[in-house]
């Protein structure tokens, strides 16, 4: 993987609804088995984080805030946000942040999208 030779570690954010909820927010047998699966290759692989609730745009702020998190509590120096529509140049991007380092002033915060 590209990403894995420019030093680039990945994981995937999945919205994961949980079984037991109100009738209303209640996930389907499709919904459960699917989290199931997603769960046990997140044991299986390493790469997969389950965030807790729906797929869908009014849940994003969960996956965004965690992936963030994530990314502080594991010491990160940069946390890309990257969407399935998009791909990023692993060459390119490390450059631009070497650049950045080098030429930042002190204090100075970097957002790219």
């Amino acid at each position: 993987c590209a990403y894995q030779r420019a030093g680039i570690r990945s994981r995937f954010y999945v919205g994961a609804p949980m079984p037991k909820r109100p009738a209303q927010l209640r996930a389907t047998t499709d919904e459960i088995a699917a989290v199931k699966r997603v769960v046990a290759e997140a044991e299986a692989e390493g790469d997969i984080v389950p965030v807790w609730g729906w797929e869908r745009y009014q849940d994003l702020n969960k996956k965004v805030a965690r992936i963030f998190e994530d990314g502080v509590a594991m010491g990160a120096d940069f946390v890309a946000k990257v969407d399935d529509d998009t791909c990023l140049r692993p060459r390119r991007l490390l450059r631009t942040l070497r650049d950045w380092r080098r030429t930042r002033k002190p204090g100075a915060e970097l957002y790219l999208g």
